[in-house]
């Protein structure tokens, strides 16, 4: 499971199955994808 902490929540960016210790690349960028959407719409709102 990935996740980020922010001020105001906790956010489930993706679970997934692991095979290696390594988180696939392609896990990484959906996550960080996730991240600034959320942040985006966060800003929006004020």
């Amino acid at each position: 499971m990935s996740y980020a902490v922010e001020r105001d929540a906790i956010l489930i960016l993706e679970v997934f199955e692991k095979d290696s210790k390594k988180t696939p690349k392609q896990v990484k960028e959906v996550c960080r994808k996730r991240v600034r959407e959320y942040r985006r719409l966060v800003r929006e709102e004020k």
